[in-house]
């Protein structure tokens, strides 16, 4: 009925979870092949950098059944600008993408996606507030009873006995990071003066360029 990867379990309905109607210069889906079969989200996303921010990644694994014994990804990114130029950056035999000693393949995704132009949203969350609520562990087991994620990287910034301030990069914005923030925000009145959560804001991809950068 929908125009959508096999792989995806999220919701159809939803609208930017279906193939776009529009033409491949307006894609931002990117499909990597020849990936190593056990590769990881964390290990896609170190290997993008100064490129944009990922709106999302789906692995797809081997499937020996059809010959496919290399892992395979659909990488998305917010804006169409920085799409495009992971994309030239793949195709230069110069440079390609590579992962572990993997030289990849990458084409435009057949399930298309259009830009998404909220200027401010990532899949980094900035989380401030107590130290027994904000810090990995307990952060990891609140986010698992509300969603299905995949964790990139979890960097404690500040950790005492007055305060916990926790950087967490999850695998993907869309259904991951977006959905950790509106669970917090919903459930917890977050800045509020007896809210174990004092600040959560989306916070820099590092596979971005860094704020006034000029590339």
């Amino acid at each position: 009925m929908y125009g959508i990867s096999p792989n995806y379990a999220g919701d159809p309905t939803i609208e930017r979870n279906r193939s776009a109607d529009i033409p491949d210069s307006e894609n931002c889906a990117l499909w990597i092949t020849f990936l190593p079969p056990d590769v990881t989200h964390r290990e896609i996303l170190a290997e993008i950098r100064n490129m944009g921010r990922i709106w999302s990644v789906v692995i797809s694994g081997p499937e020996p059944a059809k010959n496919h014994l290399t892992a395979a990804a659909k990488v998305v990114f917010f804006e169409l600008g920085a799409a495009q130029k992971f994309y030239a950056m793949s195709c230069n035999p110069a440079r390609r993408f590579k992962v572990r000693d993997n030289v990849t393949k990458v084409e435009l995704n057949r399930i298309k996606t259009a830009q998404d132009n909220r200027r401010n949203n990532s899949r980094v969350l900035r989380i401030k507030g107590r130290p027994d609520v904000v810090n990995k562990d307990a952060l990891t087991a609140y986010f698992k009873q509300k969603i299905t994620f995949e964790v990139d990287e979890v960097i404690t910034i500040v950790m005492n006995e007055d305060m916990g301030d926790v950087e967490y990069r999850f695998g993907s914005f869309g259904n991951q990071a977006e959905l950790a923030y509106l669970a917090l925000q919903r459930e917890y009145d977050v800045g509020g003066i007896h809210s174990p959560y004092w600040e959560v804001q989306y916070g820099h991809d590092p596979c971005a360029p860094q704020p006034g950068a000029h590339n």
